[in-house]
């Protein structure tokens, strides 16, 4: 299970379009990852809710290419 840093970084960029991101390869495994995104989706949603629909929309890699990701959401 690994994915590359830009193939990550390109899917987020599809599923949260106009969004700021930043994908940070916390050991350098390609393996774990910190992701802080801001996007105006995120705006009004609780907390649980932002992360509901970011793992909504990467449930096809988070598990199964990514094996461990921690997410530092905000909304614009």
């Amino acid at each position: 299970m690994s994915i590359k840093k830009s193939e990550f970084e390109n899917i987020i960029a599809q599923n949260f379009p106009n969004s700021q991101f930043e994908v940070i390869d916390t050991v350098g495994d390609e393996d774990h990852y910190r992701v802080k995104i801001v996007s105006h989706e995120f705006e009004g949603l609780t907390r649980i809710a932002k992360h509901r629909l970011i793992n909504s929309r990467l449930k096809d890699y988070i598990g199964e290419k990514i094996h461990a990701v921690e997410f530092v959401i905000g909304g614009i």
